[in-house]
């Protein structure tokens, strides 16, 4: 269980290193969470992606799937932990 919540965090950490925000939505001053849902492949590459709740917000919505194309491979999971995932992703503008 602890190897699982070490890697469910070096996996946050991972995209949200990678996030960018999109100008279009920034301009706007949009903001959104992505619902998520991808495999992680014993290599850390993703497979699978797709929404599962968009955000309304087409830019935000396309960042999210670009950002986990993007940020591929991710860190290795580890080996007793179910790699199909379903994850939050909030865009916001930072305060």
């Amino acid at each position: 269980m602890r190897s699982k919540q070490r890697w469910l965090g070096q996996l946050a950490a991972h995209l949200e290193r990678r996030k960018r925000y999109p100008r279009l939505a920034q301009a706007r001053r949009r903001e959104g969470t992505v619902r998520v849902r991808f495999l992680v492949l014993p290599d850390g590459n993703e497979t699978a992606v797709e929404l599962v709740d968009p955000s309304g917000v087409s830019e935000l919505d396309a960042e999210v799937l670009d950002l986990l194309h993007r940020a591929s491979p991710v860190p290795k999971p580890p080996a007793d932990v179910n790699p199909f995932f379903t994850v939050p992703v909030s865009v916001t503008i930072s305060r």
